[in-house]
């Protein structure tokens, strides 16, 4: 891996051994300058050098520091979400780890995402954003994406018109808070209860709306791009 960078929100660790009080408190400050650079997230590689050399961890050693961060992590009011392992010799006895970690959400400071979703009308940008945000199967018949849309000409023709906004969230765990059980679930519903939101901007495919489309992409500063191809007809020169 390349070289740790002071910046940013990845940090590397060779291991997680005997930690004395001095030292958990110097890893807790660490790891909160981490979760401020990621804006609520942080990365940490287990079984690396700061040179990025995999050097790996024997089990006993791996476990230990797995926990020793876990520890540390709950003593700063984060989360560990999600945890890859992956084994770096030909035995299989020395081990890395890479952890994403995220704030807890205590007073509305959930990580935000925003994604463009875009492509050619047809090609199922409101019907992917249907089934993500609102817990629905599609049925080949409209059923997730007449759940998100706005007007009834868009629910009549199918097609998007307007520039529209659907939330989904995660929670500490690192599970989708749009599919629990809420009656009418709200905007409000799943920002409190997020640790993470993304934001989905559903925008039109017709060569009609284009003007509503780049308004709609150029109106917010969007992380990622989402491009969404009908792999019924390919790209073509809206998609492009």
């Amino acid at each position: 891996m390349e070289q740790e960078k002071d910046e940013g929100n990845v940090e590397y660790k060779s291991q997680l051994l005997n930690l004395t009080e001095e030292r958990i408190q110097q890893l807790m400050t660490q790891m909160a300058y981490r979760l401020v650079e990621g804006k609520g997230e942080a990365i940490y590689e287990i079984g690396v050098r700061d040179d990025g050399t995999l050097i790996g961890l024997p089990e006993n050693d791996f476990n230990e520091s797995l926990t020793n961060l876990k520890n540390i992590v709950e003593n700063i009011s984060a989360s560990i979400v999600h945890t890859s392992i992956k084994k770096v010799d030909k035995n299989g006895n020395m081990k890395i780890a890479e952890v994403t970690i995220r704030e807890n959400n205590t007073s509305g400071n959930y990580v935000d995402i925003f994604i463009s979703v875009i492509g050619n009308v047809d090609s199922g940008k409101s019907s992917l954003i249907g089934v993500l945000t609102k817990n629905v199967l599609d049925d080949g018949r409209g059923k997730a994406r007449n759940s998100i849309v706005q007007f009834k000409h868009e629910l009549i023709t199918g097609r998007t018109s307007s520039v529209t906004h659907h939330l989904m969230g995660f929670d500490k765990d690192g599970k989708c808070v749009n599919d629990r059980d809420f009656h009418n679930i709200s905007w409000n519903d799943i920002t409190e209860n997020s640790n993470k939101v993304i934001t989905f901007t559903d925008l039109c495919g017709h060569e009609k709306y284009l003007r509503t489309t780049i308004y709609g992409v150029t109106s917010v500063q969007p992380d990622y791009a989402m491009i969404i191809v009908g792999a019924n007809m390919g790209i073509n020169h809206m998609t492009k």
